[in-house]
C-alpha cells in the first residue's frame, strides 16, 4: 500500500466515522452495504485529490 492510499484510508475513516455518529443507519446487511458504498466513494475522491490535486 502506498503512503497516499494509507492517508486516504485514514481521512476517509474520519469522515465516515463523523457522518455515522449523526446517522440513523441500521446495523444490518443493507446498512453495511450503504456504509461500504459511502466509504468507497469518499475514498476514491480523497485518493484522487491526494495523487492528482483534483
Amino acid at each position: 500500500m502506498t503512503g497516499a492510499q494509507v492517508d486516504a484510508i485514514k481521512v476517509t475513516r474520519d469522515i465516515v466515522t463523523s457522518k455515522m455518529s449523526s446517522s440513523t443507519i441500521t446495523a444490518n446487511k443493507g446498512g453495511g452495504k450503504a456504509v461500504g458504498e459511502f466509504f468507497e466513494e469518499i475514498y476514491n475522491k480523497v485518493y484522487a485529490i491526494l495523487i492528482n490535486g483534483d
